[in-house]
């Protein structure tokens, strides 16, 4: 567990998506650095239970729920009876490997509204619920090369989505900044979570230039920076962590 150099104690923070993978770490570093923390599973009981058997013991309160978010209303509605909450982390939304040939209204349809819509929808929610209180930190979670226009062969529905959060983000910042509410992204490159497939994790290591997916662990700093009050400056922002990676031939 990334070791936590300040403390979060006497803030609440809800994590979607934070059975697993990134989200994972970054609730281990909350619960670590103190936090009233919330952790969101969608599907797997057995992870969520795991994980809160491993934070036991920790200073802050615990809860963990475990629910599908398939609906941008219904669970919207849900997140919005969290009504205290200083710290939101976005670390969920589907993925879909297709090609645009190969992808259907109905696909176009959830990628959109559970990538983006699902994340405006708790923005608009929680934001200015934080800009009443005069703090909050909102951070979201792009996808590889999302940060920027890009062509995808496979993943174009989902992508298109993910870049959506840039525009997210920088209008939610200039709306709420000055009352001292934060929104920012990250756009991880290839990290190995267990979410992966195993050909999925041979077709990173053959294109990586050092042949290693980052890990979750490594992007724990930069996220508790935009989580914490010394990172009040960024605000607005879509940052790419990816080692310089570049997936071009």
């Amino acid at each position: 567990m990334e070791k936590a150099a300040e403390s979060f104690q006497g803030l609440q923070a809800l994590v979607l998506g934070g059975s697993g993978g990134i989200g994972a770490e970054i609730a281990r570093y909350l619960a670590a650095a103190g936090a009233d923390l919330v952790i969101h599973g969608g599907h797997d009981e057995g992870k969520l239970l795991a994980l809160r058997s491993e934070l036991d013991g920790y200073r802050g309160r615990l809860t963990t729920v475990l629910r599908e978010l398939n609906d941008v209303r219904d669970s919207a509605r849900w997140a919005a009876t969290y009504e205290n909450i200083d710290i939101l982390v976005v670390a969920f939304g589907p993925f879909l490997f297709a090609g645009l040939e190969e992808t259907s209204p109905e696909d176009w349809e959830k990628m959109a509204m559970l990538n983006l819509g699902l994340p405006g929808a708790l923005v608009s929610t929680f934001a200015p619920r934080m800009a009443s209180t005069g703090y909050g930190r909102i951070l979201l979670f792009g996808g590889t090369d999302t940060d920027l226009p890009q062509s995808f062969r496979k993943i174009a529905a989902y992508s298109a989505a993910k870049s959506g959060l840039a525009t997210l983000a920088r209008s939610a910042a200039a709306r709420f900044g000055a009352s001292g509410v934060t929104v920012n992204v990250l756009c991880p490159g290839p990290v190995e979570t267990e979410y992966q497939s195993e050909s999925e994790t041979l077709y990173y290591q053959r294109i990586l230039a050092d042949s290693k997916l980052m890990k979750a662990t490594e992007l724990v700093p930069l996220a508790a920076l935009l989580l914490s009050q010394a990172g009040a400056a960024v605000n607005g922002a879509t940052i790419r962590v990816d080692k310089g990676w570049d997936r071009r031939p």
